[in-house]
């Protein structure tokens, strides 16, 4: 069994169709159940801000993993999150406002003083993409809504 799943993996990744996320790599209901749970709980640290980066890009591979099985069942605040949270993983979001807040700063000190100063840029960076994407989201639904019937007529 575990030779076949081995040999349909790489089939499905020599033909670059490999897109089901981590909810396709097995049929059985208990993995389909451990995956899924474990995505709520990683989106519950999430907004608890506990686990840091790592939490943060666990939380995206299972939402990607969701989006890749079923495109229709997120809405747009769901698609945004799974555009901005790569941006997120540049910043420092969980320095100031996390519950082990203080744990960041002690783990900060033993990080080579080179290296604390190339994440500042690259902390800048996520910050301005996040912004251009909120700032393209508004500008893309303010452009719809002037498409719309009450706009072209004059009744808005």
């Amino acid at each position: 069994m575990r030779d076949r799943f081995t040999l349909l993996c790489r089939f499905r990744l020599a033909r670059g169709t490999f897109a089901g996320g981590d909810f396709t790599l097995s049929a059985s209901p208990w993995y389909f159940q451990l995956v899924y749970h474990l995505g709520i709980a990683a989106a519950l640290a999430v907004m608890l801000g506990v686990g840091g980066r790592p939490g943060l890009a666990l939380h995206w591979a299972l939402l990607w993993s969701v989006y890749q099985r079923q495109p229709g069942l997120l809405d747009g605040g769901d698609n945004l999150a799974y555009v901005v949270i790569p941006f997120l993983l540049l910043t420092h979001c969980y320095d100031r406002f996390a519950l082990p807040a203080g744990l960041a700063s002690r783990l900060a000190r033993h990080v080579p003083g080179h290296l604390r100063a190339v994440s500042v840029p690259f902390h800048n960076l996520g910050v301005l993409m996040v912004a251009a994407q909120i700032c393209l989201v508004y500008v893309v639904s303010g452009l719809y809504k002037v498409m719309g019937e009450e706009w072209q007529d004059g009744t808005a």
